[in-house]
């Protein structure tokens, strides 16, 4: 789950990233969006107090995050280290 907002300069970079990284992994597993101006509870719920942050969830549950820009190859390992794609 990409949890960012409009405004956010690091989540426009990170978005093509997470597009790509999509496309990828299409079937094996699901990447969201979630922007927090339109969902601050939520945001809220998760702690989430700087964007781009990534969680990635297993089975409905917190694995692990990521703040800040994952570039391709980094999102691909930390994913990978988690999840077989």
């Amino acid at each position: 789950m990409d949890f960012w907002a409009p405004w956010c300069g690091p989540c426009r970079i990170q978005a093509p990233i997470l597009e790509d990284f999509a496309a990828k992994v299409k079937g094996k597993i699901q990447v969201r969006k979630l922007n927090t101006d339109e969902n601050g509870d939520t945001a809220a719920q998760y702690g989430i107090r700087s964007i781009p942050t990534l969680i990635l969830f297993k089975d409905g549950k917190e694995v692990d995050r990521h703040i800040g820009v994952a570039q391709a190859q980094e999102l691909e390992k930390w994913v990978g280290a988690h999840v077989k794609v």
